[in-house]
């Protein structure tokens, strides 16, 4: 499940660091980065080279109302 093309491992490391992947996709990748040094050195630089952007957002409380909202909007 894990690609072999380098430019698709980076890829893939760099939406696992974000957190965009599914489920399943997230599941495959830390199995693999128990095993995979190559695959844990792309996520390593992705995280480094992300890490600068935390300090850069203020962290954000959602209002209070905002599932009561969503779940209204869904049953319209």
């Amino acid at each position: 499940m894990i690609p072999t093309d380098p430019a698709e491992r980076t890829a893939l490391a760099g939406e696992y660091v974000l957190g965009t992947l599914d489920a399943r996709t997230t599941a495959a990748m830390r199995a693999a980065l128990e095993t995979d040094a190559g695959l844990r050195a792309e996520v390593e630089a992705w995280e480094r080279r992300l890490a600068p952007l935390v300090d850069t957002v203020a962290p954000a409380e959602p209002p209070a109302d905002l599932l009561p909202r969503i779940e209204a909007a869904l049953d319209a």
